[in-house]
């Protein structure tokens, strides 16, 4: 794709649930509905502990894990955890804490790896509050801006 000024565009898609919202919508999958109290849904490859459980609290801060998740691909080259099988990926994001960013990408500037190393916490709590925290640290980290400056106290968190 190309954006203003020629410049290329990244577009990312995940269409595993909008594909199961129609299915249920249709009564495709035999009449299934699309979900019920202690399921997980999505891509186990980027789902957060929480709603790997199945936890029916799981909120925004899910996003920002599967969002840790990505970004631990695009830096890595692979994702936090991969050979595995659906249930194994599952039980590795409940249990387990992915290898540092740096040991698979030692030019990664430290502070995103910090960074999203946070995001990939297993405690919601422990993870960055807003996406706009992530972008103004995430800014700061990899150009020495002032990401964190314009985003005011709360980016420390």
């Amino acid at each position: 794709m190309t954006g203003l000024g020629g410049r290329g565009t990244a577009v990312v898609t995940d269409f595993g649930i909008a594909k199961a919202i129609a299915a249920s919508a249709t009564g495709g999958a035999h009449g299934a509905t699309l979900t019920q109290l202690g399921t997980a849904l999505g891509t186990p490859a980027y789902m957060a502990p929480e709603q790997a459980a199945g936890d029916p609290n799981t909120d925004y801060r899910a996003d920002i894990y599967a969002f840790g998740c990505m970004a631990y691909e695009l830096l890595a080259g692979r994702p936090p955890f991969d050979t595995r099988s659906p249930q194994r990926l599952l039980a590795a994001h409940m249990g387990e804490t992915p290898r540092p960013v740096t040991e698979l990408r030692p030019d990664a500037p430290p502070e995103l790896a910090r960074l999203i190393a946070r995001c990939l916490e297993k405690d919601p709590g422990a993870r960055p509050r807003s996406s706009s925290i992530f972008a103004a640290r995430s800014t700061t980290a990899t150009t020495g801006g002032a990401g964190c400056a314009a985003a005011g106290p709360s980016c420390a968190r």
